[in-house]
C-alpha cells in the first residue's frame, strides 16, 4: 500500500509540473492551493487544479459540463456530497498525452478568462512553489526574497 501511494504522489506532481510549464507564459495565471491541491487562477478566477486525488479539475460552462461528462475518464465534481456547476473532473489516466492536457487546461483557461477579474488582482500572488519559507508566528511571507504578507482577518 506504501508503494502505491509514492506513485500517486509522483504522478501527481509530474502533473503539476506539466501544467506549470503550459501556463508558464501565460499572462494573468498565478497559482494557489484549491481542491485539496494546487490550481491556477487567471485574472482571479480559478481555470484548472490538480485534486489531492491527482485528477485535473477543470472549469466549463453550465452548459457544456453536460456533453463532456459523457467523455472517458470525465466525471462531474462533487464537494461536500454536492455537484459543482460548470466543474469537470479528468481522470489522470484521461491526460497521459500532452495533447490531451493541452485541450483541457486551454478549456479551464479560456472559461476562466470569460468571467469578470476576482479578487484584488493589483496585489502579487506568489506561486506556491515560489515560497521560500513561513513564519508561524506573523503569517509573514518570502517569495523570492520579497516580502509578502497574507490578508488577515
Amino acid at each position: 500500500m506504501v508503494g502505491m501511494t509514492r506513485l500517486v504522489m509522483v504522478d501527481e506532481e509530474a502533473l503539476v509540473e506539466r501544467i506549470r510549464s503550459l501556463l508558464a507564459d501565460a499572462p494573468q495565471v498565478s497559482e494557489r492551493r484549491v481542491f485539496g491541491g494546487i490550481g491556477w487562477a487567471v485574472r482571479g478566477n480559478v481555470a484548472v487544479g490538480v485534486s489531492g486525488r491527482g485528477d485535473l479539475v477543470v472549469r466549463t460552462s453550465v452548459e457544456e459540463s453536460a456533453s463532456l461528462v459523457s467523455e472517458e475518464g470525465v466525471s462531474p465534481v462533487e464537494l461536500g456530497g454536492r455537484r459543482m456547476r460548470g466543474w469537470v473532473r479528468v481522470e489522470a489516466l484521461a491526460l497521459m498525452v500532452e495533447s490531451a492536457l493541452q485541450r483541457w487546461v486551454s478549456l479551464g483557461r479560456v472559461r476562466a478568462l470569460e468571467r469578470p477579474p476576482a479578487g484584488d488582482l493589483t496585489r502579487p500572488c506568489p506561486r506556491i512553489s515560489d515560497v521560500a519559507r513561513h513564519h508561524d508566528n506573523d503569517v509573514g511571507l518570502v517569495v523570492r526574497n520579497r516580502p509578502w504578507t497574507w490578508a488577515t482577518p
